[in-house]
């Protein structure tokens, strides 16, 4: 059992940890689709990229604690040999959506939570 100090401490050290959160998107020459996620204080959940992707984008949020600045960044993954595909495919369908529904949680309303 923990004493008054020590759970201070413990209090203390978890409002200084930064979280994470992130999400997948996959373009594929019918749209985009929302694949892998992970939540601020949830283990990810892995979703097979499709076989006929192009393009994964991740949106990666760092989420802050007391010591860490709120971060956002983003990883493309070409999967096509062809850049005009992608190119194509993506003045069709434009940019993902990230939608957010909480303070730093990427939410996709295609995806089951």
């Amino acid at each position: 059992m923990l004493d008054s100090t020590e759970r201070n401490v413990e209090a203390g050290a978890t409002a200084f940890e930064a979280r994470e959160a992130w999400i997948e998107a996959h373009l594929t020459p019918s749209g985009w689709i929302y694949g892998s996620y992970k939540d601020e204080d949830a283990p990810p959940v892995l979703v097979t990229a499709p076989s006929e992707a192009v393009l994964t984008v991740r949106r990666h949020y760092i989420v802050s604690g007391a010591a860490a600045p709120r971060r956002l960044s983003e990883v493309r993954t070409t999967r096509a040999d062809s850049t005009r595909e992608i190119i194509r495919l993506l003045e069709a369908f434009g940019e993902p959506h990230f939608n957010i529904r909480t303070q730093q949680v990427p939410r996709v309303a295609n995806v089951a939570l």
